[in-house]
């Protein structure tokens, strides 16, 4: 029975997402403010790892929409379970009583194929697909940092690549970012 278990995992591919490492540092919760500003995430100094030409030609060109569906998630979740007043994108202008959400991508692995495939679940991280990404959340009016976030999201999908498997990950982080300020909002 454990030999098919461990089959079975290694054909789906097993995805592992580590818990996100965060920390709040304010008394003051995030219902407290009217306003959230949430801002794409910066990719200027991402570090791009195992990618051939051919893969990082087609990766480039994505990655816009690929941080656009990190904001586009964490604005529906924030619309649909929060009571902000006004929720604002990408908006650098002085805010009353708001918090801006800055992140930022600080790696993508592209990962191994023959090893993930080979080892499935079991890979380990420097051949899987990773994206590991930081942020935090600033009190607009003071510049406090009220709280910050960190979190790698690896996988082992032999049976996608590495590029579709980029899109579910975007949205995955989408998602955790969001956890991460309802578990402060109340």
């Amino acid at each position: 029975m454990k030999k098919i278990i461990l089959l079975t995992l290694m054909l789906l591919g097993a995805v592992s997402a580590f818990a996100m490492e965060d920390s709040y540092k304010s008394d003051k919760k995030l219902s407290a403010f009217t306003t959230i500003i949430i801002n794409d995430f910066d990719t200027k100094s991402m570090t791009i790892n195992l990618l051939d030409e051919d893969e990082m030609s087609k990766f480039k060109p994505l990655l816009p929409q690929m941080v656009k569906n990190i904001t586009d998630t964490i604005v529906s979740k924030v619309k649909e379970h929060t009571k902000f007043k006004s929720i604002l994108i990408n908006n650098q202008e002085p805010q009353k009583n708001a918090v801006r959400l800055e992140g930022k991508i600080d790696e993508f692995n592209g990962g191994h194929g023959a090893a993930k495939w080979a080892l499935g679940f079991m890979a380990p991280k420097s051949v899987k697909t990773y994206l590991s990404y930081s942020g935090k959340l600033v009190d607009v009016e003071t510049g406090n940092v009220l709280g910050t976030f960190s979190d790698t999201n690896t996988g082992s999908l032999w049976f996608k690549d590495s590029l579709s498997y980029s899109q579910d990950m975007m949205e995955n982080i989408g998602k955790d970012v969001f956890d991460f300020i309802e578990n402060n909002y109340n």
